[in-house]
């Protein structure tokens, strides 16, 4: 217990916990009046001084005469509420010792100067000294330890001890000017919007229209990465995570348990398509690692991170695994309507419910009372097969807009980055690792909304002009009683969306043919006739299935020479010439194979190739401009 002092801490850990949310009040300092003058309003505190007593304005000012950096809070009654001490009025004269007046101030331009420091961007009331003796206000300003961001007309400056700081730190971390300056942004205003001192509330669920309720659903994302993996190391006795729960990642100990009561349950196999990390649950290698990633729940619509919505994963994408997550981020939340998407949410929905039996009682739903649609992420969604094309997509669905479905990929690329330095920690420093850089993404995606909907505001406006003018060339094309037919089958089917009788009317009808599919056919037609003892192959390895087959794939294969060729630059290097002309003998080569079995089978072919009339410019025709 000595040798390790998290766990140590771990028994204080609520003694901290609630020091801290004291300090976020007035503490011990509960005074009306300033403690210094004890005549006006003690409002002000200090985040920077070791002082935590509460002043009045003016003693406030007067206290950082020599610290005008400092970052002030002001007490509304309930809260304190970041203030500066340019808004208590202070100002700093420059060119005069601290305290002394001048005779003839000239303030910055525009009244505002912005002063970089250490603890973040400040904006200050500065006058210069326009006195006879008075010296230009660079000058003035490095006489204050300040650097001057221009010579003529300085309206912006960083401290001396701002500069050393950054140049010792970009030796030891390699942060570049741009990383650094971002870091004084953030720590100056971590939120970056002007915020409304009110919000127009809400209507609850409850209150909403039938026509309007699917404003208030709940859209959840369902996802795995298995970059964030965790070596066997360490344990969680010796490396506790501090949070325990608090955060985005589920209680470990809670979790732990369940999964090794039920983890021996075998997993059914997809009836869909061959997906590995449904089949290959079981045999996912995992030698060496003690996590082989994470999965986790998301908010699709906003893509932030669900509290208690991401755990470890052991193998594959193990149901046990995700049911666990997705029932405990769904915990003391009021539901009505709730959308989930998963890339193999056909395989695992079924049997869901009943799985939920097994878990503790605080993470079942009331399922029979949620209205629950199941999707599949648009990208995902052609590896699926037909059936699950149609049941599971987002394009058959109404109340959905145009959603893909994607957004947990998109926060991938950023947790990423830091998929190297969590894979060699411990179990709880990994997890609260993750989970700050989880809380910062959540913040970020916060602070970048109101300019996120704008964008989308202003795209939605140019692509609604679009797409009304689309349906209504299109609806003026067809006969009304198609109108009329077509109208009473979209109403029944939507009116019955998880009805299997029901025919869903944008369903394809048309039986959609491939190369793949075309050729397997051919290939079968041939089997017949082998079986019935016909055989019409005029050459011993190629049939005119096969023969037709290879032509595709030769032509294929010249688009991807020509792409190449023409991908070429003016000054091409001798590799890249070597490498376009060994490409281009292996597909004349095997043009040259095929052709003597081509001819076999269409005699006239000759007759066309030895007519041809060849560019006098090239004697020698490339590869890729041969006519199969």
């Amino acid at each position: 217990m000595a040798d390790n002092p998290l766990l140590v801490w771990l028994s204080d850990r609520d003694e901290y916990l609630a020091e801290m949310l004291r300090m976020d009040g007035r503490g011990d300092y509960t005074l009306d009046t300033c403690c210094k003058c004890a005549s006006a309003p003690a409002l002000f505190r200090c985040d920077d001084c070791y002082d935590m007593q509460l002043y009045c304005r003016d003693c406030t000012v007067c206290n950082h005469l020599w610290s005008p950096t400092h970052r002030i809070k002001e007490w509304t009654g309930s809260f304190f509420m970041a203030t500066s001490l340019k808004k208590l009025g202070l100002r700093i004269q420059l060119g005069h010792a601290i305290g002394e007046s001048c005779i003839l101030p000239r303030k910055s331009f525009n009244n505002n100067f912005l002063l970089i420091d250490t603890n973040g961007i400040h904006g200050m009331a500065v006058n210069f000294c326009a006195c006879e003796t008075s010296q230009t206000h660079t000058k003035q300003l490095l006489c204050m330890g300040w650097l001057p961001s221009t010579t003529v007309d300085p309206r912006m400056a960083a401290t001396f001890r701002l500069l050393h700081h950054y140049h010792i730190l970009s030796f030891e971390s390699k942060a570049s000017a741009y990383e650094f300056y971002h870091s004084l942004v953030r720590i100056s205003d971590n939120v970056g919007l002007i915020k409304k001192d009110h919000y127009k509330s809400f209507m609850s669920m409850k209150e909403a229209p039938k026509s309007k309720q699917w404003l208030y659903s709940l859209f959840v994302a369902i996802d795995t990465n298995f970059r964030l993996k965790r070596r066997d190391i360490s344990s969680d006795k010796v490396d506790p995570s501090l949070s325990k729960g608090w955060s985005y990642f589920v209680k470990e100990e809670k979790f732990k348990s369940h999964l090794k009561e039920h983890l021996s349950k075998t997993q059914e196999k997809s009836s869909c398509s061959n997906h590995n990390a449904v089949n290959m649950a079981e045999t996912k290698l995992s030698q060496g690692l003690a996590a082989t990633g994470v999965g986790t729940v998301d908010c699709m619509q906003h893509n932030f991170k669900r509290p208690n919505g991401v755990g470890d994963l052991q193998k594959g994408k193990k149901y046990i695994n995700m049911d666990y997550l997705f029932f405990s981020t769904l915990r003391n939340n009021c539901l009505d309507i709730m959308n989930v998407l998963y890339d193999i949410a056909c395989q695992w929905h079924k049997n869901l419910w009943s799985r939920m039996e097994s878990l503790p009682e605080s993470h079942h739903i009331s399922y029979l009372h949620i209205f629950i649609q199941f999707f599949i992420p648009k990208f995902h969604l052609p590896a699926h097969i037909k059936k699950c094309q149609t049941m599971f997509s987002f394009n058959f669905t109404c109340f959905v807009g145009r959603t893909d479905g994607e957004a947990p990929e998109h926060g991938w690329s950023n947790i990423n980055l830091v998929a190297s330095s969590t894979k060699a920690m411990g179990p709880g420093c990994r997890r609260d690792t993750l989970d700050n850089h989880f809380g910062d993404w959540n913040w970020k995606k916060v602070v970048g909304l109101g300019a996120y909907l704008a964008h989308k505001m202003q795209e939605a406006v140019i692509d609604k002009a679009d797409h009304k003018a689309a349906f209504q060339e299109f609806n003026a094309a067809i006969s009304s009683n198609h109108r009329s037919a077509w109208t009473v089958e979209m109403e029944k089917w939507e009116e019955n969306p998880n009805d299997m009788s029901v025919t869903n009317p944008l369903e394809s009808k048309s039986i959609q043919i491939t190369q793949a599919a075309a050729c397997l056919k051919l290939a079968e037609m041939e089997a017949e006739e082998l079986a019935c003892g016909i055989d019409l192959s005029l050459h011993p390895n190629i049939s005119p299935s096969v023969l037709i087959a290879s032509g595709l794939d030769l032509e294929e294969e010249e688009h991807r020479v020509r792409a190449v060729s023409e991908g070429m630059g003016l000054h091409i290097s001798d590799i890249q010439k070597g490498t376009l002309t060994r490409m281009r003998n292996v597909l004349h080569r095997k043009i040259k194979t095929w052709r003597s079995a081509q001819v076999l089978y269409i005699p006239a072919v000759q007759i066309l190739t030895t007519t041809v009339v060849s560019d006098p410019h090239q004697p020698f025709e490339n590869a890729e401009d041969i006519h199969l």
